[in-house]
């Protein structure tokens, strides 16, 4: 079985974390979320974070992971150069990749490591590029670090310039309705560009739906927990019609709650659905497409227990928008983030690394 999986590593100020999200055909899920302090850009520290958090996202996912993204937002630990430069005549007859590979040795005899640049707009026929690099040796201890836990850096991003694409992003997204499947409780939030307008928690948790099974196969609710999880092992042969069929009808009741109030709230205006808490994400995953013509749920972020971060969602734009890069090699595509979990050696090519 093949999945998308994105792993971003972030260096933010005094705070490294890690965030995941898998693209499924129903959205983007939040699947994996972690921080830890880093005031001092401990080496240690950082290597035991990445080693302990690596196997708790392979456990997650039930896969391996080889590729990650690195985002780092200027700060004292680590500060992002730009400069502007001059293209000078002399690259003219260059590809973009032998440009980029001048680019990368000039900034390396500066011992500066260059992450990314991109051309400005030509002024009075001359052609300027703008660039952003990061020390040489800060950047080369953070490669070393991943590749210590057998992971390789496909990309190198500004923390800056992914928040700036997130709110391009955003503003598309118009109305949406948050929902989270809690043990005792169903919570809907309604936002219009991105601002709550209705928030609103209905009986209608998990536990919800096990009553719902234990009542219709007459067993305890125990039992009827362990029934829906061999159900979303695939590993139940006896009752499984008959708690799909119960499975079905819960989420059209969530759905008809959630309808009700938009209906009342928004007036008829085109509903874009996101959910979900994790514990129930295993059920959807049974659906898979038919997930869309079961509860009417559009194509957008489906969100955890907490939201998909304003950098993460900067690089779901990057892809969602085939966003192309100055060089192929530089270009982020979903591609580069498949994962097969019958093979686990599958490696990407990544240009951000050149000892």
């Amino acid at each position: 079985m093949k999945k998308r999986v994105i792993v971003a590593y972030k260096f933010k100020v005094n705070i490294f974390s890690v965030e995941v999200i898998e693209k499924s055909s129903y959205g983007n899920i939040l699947v994996y979320k972690k921080e830890t302090s880093n005031t001092l850009f401990n080496l240690f520290n950082l290597d035991s974070f990445i080693k302990s958090t690596k196997k708790e996202i392979e456990k997650t996912i039930a896969s391996k992971i080889n590729d990650v993204v690195v985002i780092v937002q200027n700060s004292s630990d680590l500060s992002i150069h730009k400069k502007i430069i001059l293209n000078k005549s002399s690259t003219s007859n260059l590809t973009e990749l032998d440009i980029a590979k001048k680019l990368y040795q000039l900034e390396k005899a500066n011992k500066q490591y260059l992450f990314d640049y991109s051309y400005i707009e030509q002024k009075q026929n001359e052609n300027f590029i703008n660039l952003s690099t990061l020390d040489w040796n800060k950047a080369k201890n953070i490669f070393n670090l991943f590749i210590k836990n057998d992971l390789n850096v496909l990309r190198i991003y500004d923390y800056d310039f992914l928040n700036n694409i997130s709110l391009d992003y955003k503003k598309e997204k118009g109305v949406a309705t948050l929902i989270s499947f809690e043990d005792l409780c169903l919570k809907i939030e309604i936002l219009k560009n991105n601002i709550c307008i209705f928030k609103n928690e209905l009986k209608m948790g998990i536990d919800f739906l096990i009553k719902l099974i234990a009542d219709h196969l007459k067993i305890s609710e125990n039992q009827a927990k362990i029934e829906l999880n061999l159900w979303t092992l695939n590993l139940h042969a006896g009752d499984s019609k008959e708690i799909e069929f119960l499975v079905k009808k819960y989420l059209f009741l969530v759905e008809k709650e959630c309808s009700s109030f938009n209906m009342k709230l928004l007036e008829n205006q085109n509903v874009k659905f996101s959910c979900l808490n994790s514990k129930i994400v295993s059920i959807f995953n049974k659906f898979d497409n038919q997930i869309i013509k079961l509860i009417s749920f559009n194509k957008e972020n489906i969100y955890l227990n907490e939201i998909i971060s304003n950098e993460m969602l900067g690089i779901i734009s990057l892809i969602d928008n085939n966003a192309q890069n100055t060089i192929k090699e530089m270009t982020i595509t979903s591609e580069l983030f498949v994962l097969d979990t019958y093979n686990l050696e599958n490696k990407n090519y990544s240009f951000n690394y050149n000892k």
